[in-house]
């Protein structure tokens, strides 16, 4: 995944060409795709800075909490991946934003 930083500084670069790539034959799995690493990406700046965009600030327990849908949200491991989504904001067929 991109968060183990294997292409270094280019290695979200490389994931969203991937995914650009992959999507046509991904039957719309690449929106849950792009929602999980956009979950992934704010948490994984919360966790390192503290902080959120916002300056929500976590504390201890929830952190803990949060490191815990990282992991889900980055697993390699099938038994343990968890996708994210907008079920708030979606509509059934389709979105309305």
């Amino acid at each position: 995944t991109a968060y183990e930083r294997r292409h270094g500084e280019f290695s979200r670069a490389v994931q969203a060409a991937k995914l650009f790539l992959f999507a046509p034959s991904s039957g719309l799995y690449s929106c849950p795709l792009a929602m999980t690493d956009g979950a992934a990406k704010l948490l994984e700046g919360t966790l390192r800075g503290g902080r959120s965009a916002d300056g929500y600030e976590a504390s201890q327990p929830a952190r803990a909490e949060l490191q815990r849908a990282f992991q889900r949200l980055t697993s390699r491991d099938p038994a343990e991946f968890a996708t994210s989504g907008q079920w708030m904001t979606e509509r059934r067929g389709g979105s309305d934003v």
